[in-house]
């Protein structure tokens, strides 16, 4: 398969899945939502998920599926990474969240028979790498022909129709479902994964048909909030709705990203220089022309910000769960005279301290190999 050129778009929306998810945890976590932000989160939950697996199988097809030989270090070293992401975090959340600090509780999260609250999708993830290791090839062959997609994407959400109580392996949990944890199966979301490896443009008309008219139905059956009582296990109504909110946030970044782009790409009247010349006060050019140059920098410094979000995603949940854990433990909204006003500082302060965190480890990584 040819290399394709990067697709702003899954930047833009991993970034934003990224804020939503922080958002959701810190209303869930931090003081009493109100209705508005109870919605929001509900919303959240039905989307976010569905919207990495979607992210996820995009990205890995362009980073391993698409090469000619699978890059099998590569994901292994993804797979350590996840793992090790989610025992810290898991760690964090039994001793802040769960305040169960007994040995069993540690050597369950280790063994995966217990996944603490707010970390079990990372758990999932780690072992995506491992069926992308073992199945890539075949993955590879599915997503190459358009009848196997959509095949193997109507037996996964049709797996939410098995009973998720003939399970009763734990370490299976992640994979397959079941009542003993609440668990991210990838069997039911894996049509999400497949979706985004077949870079859902080629796909999503026929799917988009049926899913839109599907979830609007539903829509009008169920609020956000009941619907996210078929979250745990996942059941085929909480499947087929998130699969069209994928499609209509996918196509509305897309679309934004369309726009910018192309106001980049069409300056005919101006060459980038002068408008550089001018800003520096080295041209006689218009000011519009100025203004032009002005927004063209803030453009770039927000698509920076945004595929810096993207590129450092597993630590941004990382850093934000164990920032949150740590402001519920101590309990500092009783501190705060407006909570929603408090929770979207919290959310700011994570976006900000995460970055410098960040930051600061690359440049002492440059300074030790240097």
């Amino acid at each position: 398969m040819e290399n394709k050129k990067r697709n702003i778009a899954i930047d833009y929306y991993k970034a934003f899945l990224v804020i939503f998810m922080i958002s959701a945890h810190i209303i869930q976590l931090v003081g009493t939502p109100n209705e508005l932000e109870v919605k929001f989160s509900d919303f959240v939950n039905l989307t976010t998920f569905s919207g990495f697996m979607f992210c996820f199988g995009y990205t890995t097809n362009v980073a391993y599926l698409s090469k000619e030989n699978l890059p099998h270090k590569k994901i292994f070293k993804g797979f350590l990474k996840t793992l090790t992401t989610f025992y810290i975090a898991g760690i964090f959340s039994i001793i802040l969240v769960q305040k169960n600090m007994s040995p069993k509780t540690f050597t369950d999260l280790l063994s995966l028979q217990e996944l603490p609250s707010y970390t079990e999708f990372l758990c999932s993830f780690a072992y995506l790498y491992l069926i992308i290791i073992v199945f890539g090839k075949g993955i590879c062959k599915i997503t190459k022909s358009l009848p196997l997609t959509l095949l193997f994407i109507a037996l996964s959400m049709l797996s939410a129709f098995i009973d998720p109580d003939i399970n009763r392996i734990r370490i299976l949990g992640p994979v397959v479902g079941g009542y003993m944890d609440y668990y991210f199966p990838l069997m039911q979301y894996f049509a999400f994964y497949l979706i985004g490896a077949r870079f859902a443009d080629r796909i999503s008309k026929p799917l988009f048909a049926i899913s839109a008219v599907s979830a609007i139905v539903i829509k009008n059956l169920y609020s956000f909030n009941e619907l996210s009582e078929y979250r745990f296990p996942p059941k085929f109504l909480f499947i087929l709705t998130g699969m069209f909110f994928v499609y209509v946030i996918y196509t509305i970044v897309y679309g934004i990203c369309h726009i910018i782009n192309k106001s980049n790409n069409h300056d005919n009247d101006i060459n980038q220089k002068d408008i550089y010349a001018s800003a520096k006060g080295k041209s006689n050019i218009d000011k519009n022309h100025n203004s032009k140059y002005k927004f063209y920098k803030l453009v770039s410094i927000f698509n920076n910000e945004i595929c810096f979000i993207s590129k450092n995603t597993i630590y941004y949940l990382l850093f934000s769960n164990i920032i949150i854990f740590v402001i519920s433990y101590l309990k500092l909204v009783r501190f705060a005279a407006y909570e929603t006003l408090f929770r979207i500082a919290i959310l700011v302060f994570i976006l900000i301290i995460t970055k410098a965190i960040l930051c600061l480890y690359q440049r002492y990584s440059l300074l030790i190999c240097k």
